[in-house]
């Protein structure tokens, strides 16, 4: 019975973070690109509504906290947020990478104008994007090793987690190829659900916590 309920909630995750946005993707009307090209964007449209998905993996999500032991959230909130970073790590690199099969502008020469276009606000919060996340690496890989209690670090890690997903958002609004009226509109409303759930956690109750999310 608990398998089936566990089951029923991954399926429900799976639904509402890999399929609809998928789904919203089929319905666009876009000029046909390589397999290569659309494989790429599937790819960076998983990675960012996963990321939206670590908002989830919380305390204030009562249902899961039901369902799943705190140690297993947090050990998938660990795998989910490295493959997570994984992926935007080598995404400029992967924007460039059908170039190599292509003729025209040199790969490495199409990236250098790309990352020093400072005229584009969609570039600017993408380069911000990026460090931010280097910085949730490394303060994550890092966390036993900082100068700083448990409670200290997970608010920073929450303070950065915020910020780098604000820039994201916008780098991928302004410049994401799929970015239409409904996809917009989907991840504002998981957006608003995660602020909420982040409030819950952070502003609306006053109790002392242990090692959690």
């Amino acid at each position: 019975m608990q398998n089936n309920i566990k089951l029923k909630y991954i399926l429900i995750s799976l639904f509402i973070f890999v399929a609809i946005p998928l789904f919203i993707l089929s319905l666009q009307e876009l000029p046909s690109r390589t397999l290569l090209k659309e494989s790429i964007s599937v790819l960076v449209i998983i990675g960012f509504f996963s990321l939206l998905g670590q908002f989830y993996l919380n305390r204030s999500n009562k249902i899961f906290i039901k369902i799943y032991k705190m140690i297993k959230i947090i050990k998938f909130h660990k795998i989910v947020g490295y493959a997570v970073i994984t992926i935007f790590f080598i995404h400029p690199f992967l924007i460039i990478l059908p170039r190599f099969f292509e003729a025209g502008v040199d790969p490495f020469y199409a990236l250098w104008l790309m990352i020093t276009d400072f005229k584009s606000i969609g570039i600017i919060f993408g380069l911000i994007a990026w460090c931010v996340m280097l910085a949730l690496l490394l303060t994550s890989y890092y966390k036993d090793k900082l100068n700083m209690t448990y409670t200290k670090w997970r608010i920073l890690h929450m303070i950065l987690s915020v910020v780098f997903v604000v820039a994201a958002l916008w780098h991928v609004i302004d410049l994401g190829r799929h970015m239409n009226e409904i996809m917009i509109f989907f991840i504002f409303l998981l957006v608003c659900i995660a602020v909420y759930l982040l409030g819950k956690l952070y502003f609306f109750k006053n109790e002392k916590v242990g090692k959690s999310l």
